[in-house]
């Protein structure tokens, strides 16, 4: 992660924190109050005629929650 991005992520407050990720080798963001959780990786199960970038669903604490596939999503492949 570049030192610029490291370094305004230290100096951010809450009303401007973001989580970020990599795709492919470049840095997205999403502002973290819009971020309920991360979770650990688990059993996906597939559902039939979904959109590409749909893996599946998984089972979250009695709650059935979509896996999105974000490369598929945004259209970058694999």
């Amino acid at each position: 992660m570049s030192s610029d991005i490291l370094q305004e992520s230290a100096n951010s407050t809450a009303q401007s924190q973001y989580l970020l990720f990599y795709l492919k080798g470049e840095i997205y963001a999403i502002k973290a109050l819009s971020t309920s959780e991360i979770v650990e990786y688990s059993h996906i199960t597939k559902v039939p005629k979904m959109h590409s970038y749909v893996r599946g669903v998984t089972n979250i604490r009695g709650n059935i929650v979509p896996v999105i596939d974000l490369l598929d999503r945004f259209g970058l492949g694999y």
